[in-house]
C-alpha cells in the first residue's frame, strides 16, 4: 500500500454513505484506497480555511515581475516558439 498523507484511510466501498463517512472524519482530510491501493484524498470543505485574495496593484505587479523574470528567462525563451 502506498503511503498515505493523511493519518484516515478508509476503502472505497466505505464511500457508499458519505453522510456517515463525514460523520466519523470531522473536518479531517482521508485517504481513499481500492483493494489495498491509494486512489486519492476526501478533502471536507469544513477542512479548508477560507482565503481572502487582495487585489495586486500594477507598481507590485511590476516589482514582482522584475524580480522575477530573470529567474526564469529559460522557461521564456523555451515558450517564445511555442
Amino acid at each position: 500500500m502506498n503511503t498515505a498523507l493523511t493519518t484516515l484511510t478508509f476503502d472505497l466501498s466505505e464511500l457508499a454513505d458519505v453522510h456517515q463517512l463525514i460523520a466519523k472524519i470531522g473536518n479531517q482530510p482521508v485517504a481513499i484506497s481500492s483493494r489495498e491501493e491509494l486512489i486519492g484524498y476526501f478533502v471536507p470543505a469544513s477542512a479548508v480555511f477560507d482565503i481572502e485574495f487582495a487585489e495586486a496593484t500594477n507598481d507590485q505587479v511590476t516589482e514582482f515581475l522584475d524580480g522575477k523574470l530573470s529567474n526564469i528567462t529559460h522557461v521564456l525563451n523555451y515558450l517564445e516558439d511555442k
